[in-house]
């Protein structure tokens, strides 16, 4: 059955409602969106060991199957010291680290201070196995790269330069 462009433009705007349901979209379809800023600043990181900042989100799936988009961006801080520093974070899923470790070196052993740098990570994690409405728990952490390494801030000042998104994609 074909219908003529003509009988569309016709069609008053209020006769055109409803909604399609997660079950009815295409695949690559984005199905829900959550941004999360860190709660705080001065999220201060000290230890070797992965810490959480408040970049949890926790979504529930609307669609069986579907995969994630996750895309953190983080600004620290290196709280006046003017060692070498070495961020490193990773992507978390119920508790478990998904994307290994991501190493942002910014400054090795410059004499400087007061420095700021910025960083990201952008994943699409596949293996959540996601079942329609059991929520599933993500979380973007931080750690020192080495003992001895300076002591930083996440979201230093502001608590709004630090974010984690994570997008539901319909396969």
């Amino acid at each position: 059955l074909s219908v003529p462009d003509s009988n569309i433009a016709a069609i008053a705007a209020s006769k055109l409602t409803g909604s399609i349901t997660a079950t009815n979209m295409l695949a690559g379809s984005v199905l829900q969106v959550i941004t999360k800023h860190c709660p705080s600043n001065a999220n201060t990181i000290s230890t070797t060991s992965y810490t959480a900042v408040g970049l949890d989100i926790t979504i529930t799936p609307k669609r069986s199957g579907s995969h994630f988009l996750a895309q953190a961006f983080w600004l620290v801080y290196d709280r006046g010291a003017t060692s070498t520093m070495k961020v490193e974070s990773a992507l978390f899923r119920n508790g478990t680290n998904i994307t290994g470790n991501l190493t942002h070196t910014p400054y090795n052993g410059t004499g400087q201070s007061n420095r700021m740098p910025y960083g990201g990570q952008s994943t699409t994690d596949t293996g959540a196995s996601a079942v329609a409405g059991t929520a599933i728990s993500y979380s973007y952490r931080f750690k020192k790269n080495a003992t001895g390494e300076i002591t930083y801030d996440v979201a230093h000042n502001d608590g709004k330069s630090a974010f984690l998104t994570i997008m539901e994609i319909a396969q």
